[in-house]
């Protein structure tokens, strides 16, 4: 996985040096070319017959894997083009509801396939499938790489906010030795 994840970045950035397209539109092409191979793979899970096919299922999940790694280039790095100085707290909460699925999946899958049936995993791939799909469709309509206003630090509303704020932590009448204030304060 980490040759593919450095393959998978040496492509983008040769793409984003010959600008090739915009960053925002690079993003949403590596992105929906990750999940539309992941949505496609878990839909052909369906198409394999239910001898003991381990083998071919095993090969479907590896390939699934390896395309999914495209969304390294999708994404994953927008959010530090979106907004940098925030990065930390964009993926933060954007983990916190990335695990939600974490959770409910066991409770979900353990509901639908009470029998363990084909057709009840069937269900459960494409379910899997589907959200796939929506994610790559979302990312692909409102997705967007571009610096946002609320995050510029050159923004004038920005510049004055830390000028306010640092008017009120470093005190204008304060003496020039740090020396000095601490013999102040120690007498």
């Amino acid at each position: 996985m980490l040759i593919l994840h450095w393959l998978t970045g040496s492509i983008f950035d040769s793409m984003r040096r010959r600008n090739f397209c915009s960053v925002t539109n690079l993003r949403k092409g590596f992105n929906t070319f990750g999940l539309s191979f992941f949505t496609l793979s878990l839909c052909l899970i369906s198409l394999i017959p239910c001898t003991d096919n381990t083998l071919e299922i095993i090969l479907i999940f590896t390939l699934t894997s390896f395309w999914e790694v495209a969304i390294v280039g999708g994404y994953i790095f927008s959010i530090f083009e979106l907004a940098p100085r925030f990065a930390g707290l964009l993926t933060g909460i954007s983990n916190t509801f990335g695990v939600i699925p974490g959770f409910l999946c066991p409770t979900l899958v353990g509901y639908l396939t009470q029998n363990g049936k084909p057709e009840e995993w069937y269900l459960v791939f494409y379910i899997a499938a589907a959200l796939g799909g929506l994610g790559a469709l979302v990312y692909l309509i409102f997705g967007s790489s571009e610096l946002q206003p609320w995050a510029d630090i050159q923004s004038e509303t920005k510049v004055a906010e830390m000028q306010v704020l640092q008017q009120k932590l470093i005190p204008e009448d304060r003496n020039q030795n740090p020396l000095a204030n601490q013999e102040q304060v120690n007498s």
